[in-house]
């Protein structure tokens, strides 16, 4: 477990660097193809406040979440922690206020300067769309 802990960090601080915060865990075994800028994604997430552990957003159980990592879909936090998991990994994010909606907060859902946690499960990757994006 350790090996495959050290070969994800290692794969998330290649893609380029690492927000200063962020806490990422590995929550499964994970596999040998990562997800790279540019890959389309279907996740399912549960979103929660950090200090309460209050859930703001789930769509476990519904359609999964589909998103292309690092076009900005997603805020900063979520957007780097996504990088380098596998398909069928389980992570939990620890993201700083900073890296997710900042001192404006989200409306009525999450507060101004909300640390967030937020666990994800990598449903499927497709490597190819931001190939087939690029020929259109």
């Amino acid at each position: 477990m350790l090996i495959a802990l050290l070969l994800c960090v290692s794969s998330i601080s290649l893609q380029g660097q690492l927000l200063k915060d962020l806490k990422v865990e590995i929550l499964s075994v994970p596999c040998k193809r990562f997800v790279e800028k540019g890959d389309k994604i279907d996740i399912y997430y549960t979103g929660r406040l950090r200090d309460n552990k209050q859930v703001f957003d789930s769509n476990v159980g519904e359609t999964p979440l589909q998103v292309t990592v690092g076009t900005g879909q997603l805020f900063n936090g979520w957007d780097q922690g996504l990088l380098g998991t596998c398909e069928g990994e389980r992570r939990r994010l620890s993201i700083p206020f900073s890296s997710a909606h900042g001192s404006k907060g989200y409306g009525d859902i999450i507060p101004p300067f909300s640390d967030l946690e937020i666990d994800i499960e990598v449903i499927s990757i497709d490597k190819n769309a931001a190939r087939r994006q690029r020929q259109v």
